[in-house]
């Protein structure tokens, strides 16, 4: 298994104020990639339907994300994560998706 696919297995759960888990890490001592991945995960798990949940819309998980409602991420991934989902490519795939 090479590196990177070691830290986002392990650590993806982590959150930037060091309340995620398996190992409690905070900060810069979390692998970008799992921090990544970890918002992604969090974003994907808002906009799908879930035997618990419904799907929110693409703004919706947006804000919660960028509030903090779904866990602490970095202030610049989070810059990333909302420049880029504010693009218009990205909010119309995502709408059409949610009429699949």
């Amino acid at each position: 298994m090479n590196k990177y696919s070691y830290e986002i297995c392990r650590h993806h759960h982590e959150r930037f104020d060091g309340s995620g888990y398996p190992d409690g890490l905070k900060g810069d001592q979390i692998p970008l990639c799992a921090q990544v991945v970890g918002l992604v995960d969090a974003y994907d798990a808002l906009v799908s339907e879930r035997p618990y949940k419904r799907k929110l819309k693409h703004a919706e998980a947006v804000r919660m994300i960028v509030n903090a409602e779904c866990g602490a991420f970095s202030m610049k991934l989070l810059q990333c994560f909302f420049t880029a989902a504010m693009q218009k490519e990205w909010v119309q795939k995502v709408e059409s998706n949610r009429e699949e």
